[in-house]
């Protein structure tokens, strides 16, 4: 069945529902209370500005119950700096601050389920991904409790693009549908997450999240959103120590499903 669903998956052939963007009367008729855009941020300077700035400003056009939520996980740049003073003017922007690098696991479970409003969307803080893709994704929020963003047209490198593909690919066979971009940027139901237990401390949280919530009969769709290009740094994403941490999470998460853990 695995050998099988993998020659789909290559062929590009669909096991996995998508969905196509709503047309702007849905968008200004989809019922969403509460909505928190949460941002993890790691020496994001140049960017957690205009990126806290378009939040908000997208946000409010969703709902007027909103906040932008900022971690900044032990940034060593100017990072921590701008968000102090886009707080003195900004009573929608809440921060949490970590003392050290925690790395992806715990910030990006914390970006998830630390928010009390009713959906939280999540969004890097490189700016990779323009808040506004939000807009995409909210409509659908009346049928789905995950809308996970495909980033169809990554602006990245090959040998970037290429990992990526493999690793959907591993988590598509984990989760026995395809699934074409777990690593990216998703609107949540936050209700969908109670009482489910994250235990990933690498990469491999995303993947995580969204395998327990299927494992848990959370209805899940792909939309297609915009992906910018990389405006300063690097993606930590393919260095070997976040490679191996991830694939080490991985087959520890499948040796439990096996043991019915």
């Amino acid at each position: 069945m695995l050998v099988a669903q993998a020659a789909d998956m290559a062929a590009g052939h669909d096991v996995f529902f998508r969905v196509r963007s709503a047309d702007p009367f849905v968008q200004s008729h989809c019922p969403v209370a509460s909505i928190t855009i949460s941002i993890p941020a790691y020496n994001d300077a140049p960017t957690i500005a205009s990126l806290v700035e378009q939040s908000a400003a997208v946000a409010s056009q969703v709902t007027d119950d909103y906040e932008i939520f900022v971690i900044d996980d032990g940034s060593q740049d100017e990072t921590g700096q701008i968000l102090s003073r886009l707080e003195k003017t900004m009573p929608r922007l809440r921060v949490r601050r970590h003392d050290r690098n925690l790395g992806f696991g715990p910030t990006i479970r914390e970006a998830f389920t630390l928010p009390q409003t009713d959906w939280v969307f999540f969004i890097p803080g490189d700016g990779q991904i323009p808040p506004s893709e939000l807009l995409e994704l909210f409509p659908h929020a009346d049928r789905y409790d995950f809308v996970l963003g495909h980033r169809k047209y990554r602006r990245d490198s090959w040998s970037r693009k290429v990992q990526s593909w493999c690793y959907n690919i591993l988590i598509s066979l984990i989760a026995r549908r395809r699934i074409r971009d777990v690593n990216s940027g998703g609107l949540l139901r936050c209700r969908a997450l109670q009482d489910i237990r994250l235990r990933s401390n690498s990469g491999f949280i995303h993947a995580e999240i969204l395998l327990e919530l299927l494992r848990r009969g959370a209805r899940v769709a792909e939309i297609e959103i915009r992906h910018m290009p990389r405006c300063f740094g690097e993606a930590s994403g393919n260095k070997l120590r976040v490679i191996l941490s991830t694939a080490g999470e991985m087959l520890l998460y499948v040796g439990r499903r096996l043991l019915g853990r």
